[in-house]
């Protein structure tokens, strides 16, 4: 189970910032579908308002990057809204989270098109890396806007630890 540190919020599938948020933040102004219908509805509107944040990425301590970020995906689940392979390395026992940025604004809506199918990799503007704890920064003053699970974050911080709690969901299973 993932943790934002700063809350203690559980975070069971993954977390965002950027478009990825922005679409979560759009989906929740949509209360007529729900699921992942409402998800689908809402990223053209917030691509189209989509604007890079001046921000900084570290992975256990050390900087993955900084600069323009236009979304962030951490979490341990491959799949994003049901068909965006964001974070295709993500093995759910693996005991590690991956992250993948993707700075390129020019080219996000390609970016995005590629990732259905794990393809967006190898592109410039996408880094992707594996860790125990990342933290997002927002480094312009503003709120980093964030969501969790596909659920907006209504917080105002500019800053969001996520972390690994190894046990923190209790789960049945059968004796060794």
């Amino acid at each position: 189970m993932l943790q934002v540190r700063e809350t203690g919020a559980p975070v069971v599938r993954g977390a965002g910032s950027g478009l990825v948020a922005e679409v979560t933040h759009a989906a929740a102004r949509h209360a007529d579908v729900t699921g992942r219908e409402r998800c689908r509805r809402t990223p053209d509107e917030a691509l189209h308002r989509a604007r890079p944040y001046r921000g900084r990425v570290r992975v256990d301590g050390t900087l993955l990057y900084e600069g323009d970020i236009q979304l962030t995906n951490i979490g341990g689940g491959r799949c994003r809204a049901g068909h965006h392979q964001l974070l295709p390395r993500s093995v759910p026992d693996g005991g590690l989270l991956d992250i993948c940025v993707m700075t390129d604004g020019s080219h996000l809506a390609e970016l995005l098109e590629l990732s259905r199918n794990a393809a967006h990799l190898d592109r410039p503007g996408v880094l992707y890396a594996q860790g125990g704890e990342v933290v997002l920064e927002r480094v312009d003053g503003e709120p980093l806007v964030l969501e969790y699970d596909g659920e907006p974050d209504t917080g105002t911080r500019t800053r969001c630890t996520i972390g690994i709690s190894a046990g923190a969901l209790p789960v049945l299973a059968p004796a060794p």
